[in-house]
């Protein structure tokens, strides 16, 4: 596995489902790296969610993913909740820009209505690029990463999205 790869795994645990897979490079998120990494911070108890679900059929249960849960999921609600309206703006501004009437739409939801959607997205974007026979990683991964302050691990997620992105855009793989 490439530095670069371990990276995009590291970030896509730390909640920011869209890194680092082949399948990101079609979703164009055009985010700079702030609102990357503030839209990684609300994302991270739903990410979190939905590789532990991926993953319980594969591991233990006391895999370091299930037995640090609670402690983990705290202290990601807690970053993921002042986050959530900044990343709310970048959510309905990728909106508009597929379809500028569902961003009209979406800039009239409350909070509590959009926050469910982002949760929704989030997990399914997951579902789908977690490869459960890369669960034992994944947990040896997040064992690492969390003592890192949630603001460190969006910080990570956004740098990878970054990568990702600037390595779409010319084509090329790095870290080898």
């Amino acid at each position: 596995m490439t530095r670069f790869r371990l990276l995009a795994l590291a970030a896509s645990l730390c909640g920011l489902a869209l890194t680092g897979t082949p399948a990101s490079a079609q979703i164009n998120i055009d985010l700079n790296e702030e609102e990357m990494a503030t839209f990684a911070l609300a994302a991270m108890p739903a990410a979190l969610r939905s590789v532990q679900a991926q993953c319980r059929p594969v591991l233990d249960a006391d895999a370091y993913m299930f037995a640090q849960s609670d402690a983990l999921t705290r202290r990601l609600t807690a970053t993921s909740d002042r986050a959530f309206p900044g990343a709310s703006r970048s959510i309905v501004r990728i909106a508009a820009r597929g379809n500028p009437a569902m961003g009209e739409i979406m800039s009239a939801m409350p909070p509590e209505t959009l926050r469910p959607l982002l949760n929704e997205f989030v997990a399914g974007m997951v579902t789908q690029r977690v490869d459960p026979s890369r669960c034992e990683q994944i947990d040896r991964v997040l064992a690492l990463l969390d003592p890192l302050p949630p603001e460190n691990l969006a910080r990570l997620a956004a740098i990878a999205m970054s990568e990702a992105q600037a390595d779409t855009a010319t084509g090329t793989a790095r870290g080898r």
